[in-house]
């Protein structure tokens, strides 16, 4: 059997034709090759970056990337991961050296790479081996695991091209064909290399909010022997928590990719390794460092990790009798100061759930960034990332309402579409991104003291806000520092597994208004608001938060014909989510009934029931599309907004 080969690094620059056509004769003798870009008329086949992350999970000879006009850095990792040992990544680039701080810092790294060559054809790479040392290891391990009747948890970490998945698949393979297995994972491309190794026919695959709900509607099911959850980091903790609870009866496996493209999983290490140990099946942790599909030390997995800081550490622990002090971080030191970054994104990569290359260069290029951190000594133990928001104009607010989304501006999107305040784009704020502690250094006030600084610093804006997962903790901690909460989320987030609130701590007297005025709308809003969350499937909300929430709430602002009138405006003619209006539909239709109106005049059937099911009947999306006899939740919310758009249009037209 043929070993696998290291992996190589071209580097062609000049226009896109000259580059198109030096790439072509490198990989000319390679018969898998993917080409990634935008549309170039000098390539006759290109991937785009949506097509290259659907992909995942195979692997070929060669990956084309057009970076003629920007770095991607999550793109730039898709395709590392995809090159089998032999191959090649070829990188198209302009004469002139890329601007911007990420591209000072990419080619910096790119200077220093060896392996270079130009118009040299590559030959084709031998196919990679079937397995490691380590792989065999862990498949051992996972069999002689599930041999036990103790249900056990099985955390496998691995960085990519390790096997962690075929591993997982192969000891699928092993078991008796009576066992119950079922495997799920983040999204359908992820759990593809354990369903290709295990080359089981009763294998089931599920979702894992329609495990939860399954397992939690108290439906008659088959009992679970091996629950697998590949790419575990990609699912929100507290969805992971309540699966795990779910299948007390099963063998759980968790396996997750460390360092990657789509996200670091220090976060799960941090955050689900403790929880799992507290409780009281037990965890067995399985590592693996041998790659198989590429050598050890392979040069392009080196290049690529340093330059989207994939490998980052947290730094040892610092001295904890230092004096804190606090101060602005130089971005451009960033880049002079590879320890420095390493430092600041080893923090915030540790602190949130899932960082990502794209997170590296918002950090290093987005103009609007400020990071603020905490020091001891040398060693850097806290850190604040903020950015910029609001200040739009007029047309932008427009646009914006009509459902464009301004970049970085993610509080003044949120007051225009779902609070219904324009006005409220135009202040000048600032928004908290992350917030991040050395481990060590939790529990002694740092994050205070962080964010108080912070305050200090950016007390000429009009307010400072924030949009994060909801905790109790995290909302309790901001409330402690003169934050309240003034939007509650539609839905749970795709990476938290919980809603998001909006917190404002308002420092002008036009923030303080927009703040009594969005807490007196969400105090009215918010039993509706809960109803829905808490008929979604999920995670179900804890009382404390539910708690935190409400704390201190105004009286509710009462709905008057004016503001029904205002906010069904909204949908009819912007981008609102028809959700966010509460009670508001349901009063102006109940008023037009009153009126001897037939407001399911002129609709199609699909459309009256979509409106009656959700407006009028205030029932769940899926209940509401079952109703329909429609399949997809998305068709019957268009049906529901094209239904209230042709209401409105024909009382507008006077019919």
């Amino acid at each position: 059997m043929v070993g696998p080969r290291e992996r190589g690094l071209v580097v062609v620059r000049g226009t896109r034709a000259q580059t198109a056509a030096r790439a072509m004769r490198v990989v000319a003798a390679l018969a898998d090759v993917v080409w990634v870009g935008p549309a170039d008329g000098a390539v006759v086949s290109v991937c785009s970056r949506a097509q290259l992350r659907r992909g995942l999970g195979r692997s070929c000879d060669a990956v084309v990337l057009d970076l003629h006009s920007e770095i991607d850095g999550n793109v730039l990792g898709q395709a590392h991961g995809l090159i089998r040992g032999g191959g090649v990544l070829v990188l198209r680039l302009p004469r002139d050296p890329l601007a911007g701080r990420m591209g000072h810092w990419f080619e910096h790294h790119l200077a220093k790479t060896e392996a270079r060559w130009e118009e040299h054809p590559i030959p084709a790479p031998p196919r990679p081996p079937c397995g490691s040392t380590d792989q065999d290891a862990l498949v051992a391990a996972l069999v002689r695991g599930w041999d036990s009747d103790t249900p056990g948890v099985s955390v496998v970490l691995a960085d990519r091209g390790r096997g962690k998945s075929a591993g997982v698949g192969r000891a699928l393979a092993a078991l008796p064909e009576h066992t119950s297995v079922a495997i799920c994972g983040p999204h359908p491309a992820a759990i593809q290399e354990v369903l290709a190794f295990s080359g089981r026919r009763n294998l089931g695959t599920i979702e894992p909010l329609a495990l939860l709900e399954r397992r939690t509607s108290g439906a008659v099911w088959n009992p679970i022997d091996v629950l697998v959850v590949d790419e575990a980091a990609q699912v929100p903790v507290p969805l992971l928590q309540a699966m795990a609870r779910a299948v007390p009866e099963a063998h759980l496996v968790l396996a997750t990719t460390i360092h990657g493209y789509e996200g670091t999983g220090h976060g799960f290490e941090h955050r689900v390794l403790p929880w799992l140990r507290a409780e009281e099946r037990p965890v067995m942790v399985h590592t693996l460092a041998e790659p198989i599909r590429w050598e050890a030390d392979d040069p392009l997995e080196q290049f690529v990790s340093a330059v989207l800081v994939l490998d980052v550490e947290l730094n040892a622990q610092p001295p904890g009798d230092a004096l804190p002090r606090m101060e602005m971080v130089d971005r451009d030191a960033l880049v002079r100061d590879p320890a420095l970054l390493r430092s600041v994104f080893g923090l915030l990569a540790r602190a949130h759930y899932r960082t990502t290359p794209a997170d590296l260069q918002h950090l290093l290029d987005d103009p609007d960034v400020c990071l603020h951190a905490v020091w001891k000594g040398n060693a850097v133990v806290a850190v604040g990332w903020l950015v910029a928001d609001g200040g739009l104009d007029e047309p932008t607010i427009q646009a914006v309402a009509r459902g464009v989304r301004p970049r970085g501006a993610a509080l003044a999107d949120s007051f225009v579409c779902h609070s219904g305040r324009p006005d409220a784009a135009r202040l000048s704020m600032w928004r908290s991104v992350r917030t991040a502690v050395h481990p060590a250094q939790r529990g002694r006030g740092l994050a205070r003291r962080l964010v108080e600084h912070e305050h200090a610093v950016h007390c000429s804006a009009d307010l400072i806000g924030t949009m994060f997962g909801a905790t109790p903790g995290l909302v309790r901690m901001r409330q402690a520092l003169g934050y309240q909460v003034v939007r509650l989320g539609l839905s749970r987030s795709a990476r938290s597994g919980v809603p998001s609130v909006v917190m404002v701590r308002p420092h002008s007297a036009a923030a303080r208004q927009l703040v009594l005025d969005l807490r007196e709308a969400l105090a009215r809003d918010l039993p509706s608001q809960l109803q829905r969350l808490t008929e979604a499937p999920g995670v179900p909300l804890s009382s404390e938060l539910v708690a935190a929430i409400r704390a201190d709430l105004p009286p509710p602002a009462p709905w008057t014909d004016a503001s029904v009138r205002s906010a069904l405006q909204r949908v009819v003619e912007g981008a609102t989510p028809i959700d966010v209006l509460g009670d508001a539909p349901a009063l102006w239709l109940e008023t037009l009934t009153a009126q001897g109106v037939d407001w399911t005049d002129g609709l199609s059937t699909l459309e009256v029931c979509a409106v009656q099911g959700r407006v009028v009947d205030g029932a769940a999306w899926r209940a509401v599309a079952a109703a329909c006899g429609i399949d997809a939740v998305p068709v019957v919310q268009r049906a529901v907004r094209r239904g209230i758009r042709a209401i409105w249009q024909r009382l507008e037209a006077g019919e």
